[in-house]
């Protein structure tokens, strides 16, 4: 139900700012709907429950922001809905801010970002997505040579997740731009699904990493990633062959962020965990996809604007399918200050929510 109500709700709010020409409204709206429904969710996403099993026991992990918020609330004894509604504020200011600054339709790419993974994904992967939407503001200003506020930016955000100082080192390393350069990048990223990266986690120099390897995280990806991976791999060879060369910062930016997303997307297939550094760059893909609609003279810009929100609502409509974040099994519950359930009852509440994620599992 709720991914018709999702729908449902993006295209009327698209709808009245088509009719009263207002891009900032689509903006504000979508931001007030986005914390209202999923900003007031409980036990939605495959790492609800965790965290409030860390919020309950006192769990301290390595990242000293995301953990001091946490115990600041548990001190306070406040109601833990309260700190997922925070966490998504975070996360959705930092990203529609990145998407305010940019030259490009903004309106399109708000719609885009609303029915893509990474909308859904920050549902469940909240302290990563926290650390992301810090990191596209630092690559921003990395790229707008503002060096200063890019690396307190990202050491900042990396403190919600320690995944972030593992890709700090991108801010610095600038892929320009032409045809043949680009074609030969989304070549060699096509490939790479078919070489085991997993071997290097082996070496010393990366020992620390290698309990990754036969993780329960490095899991093979379903078909509808490699679908998805090579169809929008089809797209952009097509649009950047037809593609007027563009020199500007914002243009750079965004074509050096999405071949970076499309190198680390394309190695995650034969080692899953690397799909989690893919999605620091996954902005990239929704924007540069809004930047060239106008810049290609192929068709009318309509039925191009229609193509491209077609591909993405076919790849929304395999969401709905595979349900990978379970959001499928939505609640929704009004923010209040203190939790009238017991720590015991919350408890067992996480409990029944494992239990029957892994009945599910088990039935598929």
């Amino acid at each position: 139900m709720i991914w018709i109500i999702h729908i449902i709700a993006i295209n009327f709010l698209f709808l009245i700012s088509y009719l009263r020409k207002n891009e900032n409204f689509f903006l504000k709206s979508t931001f007030i709907y986005s914390l209202i429904v999923f900003g007031q969710r409980w036990m939605v996403g495959t790492d609800f429950p965790n965290y409030l099993r860390y919020y309950l026991r006192g769990h301290i992990g390595r990242e000293p922001l995301y953990f001091g918020l946490q115990e600041l609330f548990s001190s306070f004894d406040l109601y833990f809905g309260l700190f997922i509604f925070l966490t998504l504020f975070i996360t959705l200011f930092n990203n529609f801010r990145f998407i305010k600054k940019l030259h490009t339709n903004k309106t399109l790419v708000i719609y885009i970002y609303m029915f893509s993974e990474i909308y859904f994904a920050q549902m469940s992967q909240i302290r990563q997505f926290i650390a992301i939407s810090f990191f596209i503001n630092a690559f921003y200003y990395a790229y707008h040579n503002q060096f200063k506020k890019a690396i307190f930016i990202s050491i900042f955000g990396s403190l919600f997740h320690i995944s972030g100082f593992f890709v700090a080192p991108f801010l610095f390393i600038r892929l320009r731009w032409n045809k043949v350069t680009a074609l030969y990048a989304l070549l060699i990223a096509s490939i790479l699904p078919f070489f085991d990266f997993s071997l290097m986690f082996k070496l010393p120099i990366f020992s620390a990493y290698s309990r990754y390897v036969d993780s329960i995280f490095n899991v093979n990806l379903s078909i509808f990633h490699y679908l998805k991976f090579y169809f929008m791999m089809i797209i952009f060879i097509f649009v950047i062959w037809n593609l007027r060369e563009k020199n500007s910062r914002e243009f750079q930016m965004l074509f050096s962020g999405l071949i970076w997303y499309l190198l680390f997307y394309g190695a995650s297939f034969q080692f899953a965990p690397f799909i989690r550094v893919s999605f620091y760059f996954k902005i990239f893909e929704i924007t540069f996809v809004a930047l060239v609609v106008n810049n290609l003279n192929l068709f009318s810009k309509s039925l191009t604007r229609l193509t491209l929100i077609s591909v993405f609502i076919g790849i929304f409509t395999g969401f709905v399918i595979t349900d990978p974040y379970n959001i499928q099994d939505f609640q929704w519950r009004p923010l209040t200050i203190r939790e009238s359930r017991s720590d015991a009852q919350l408890e067992q509440e996480v409990a029944d929510y494992n239990r029957k994620i892994k009945m599910e599992a088990n039935d598929r």
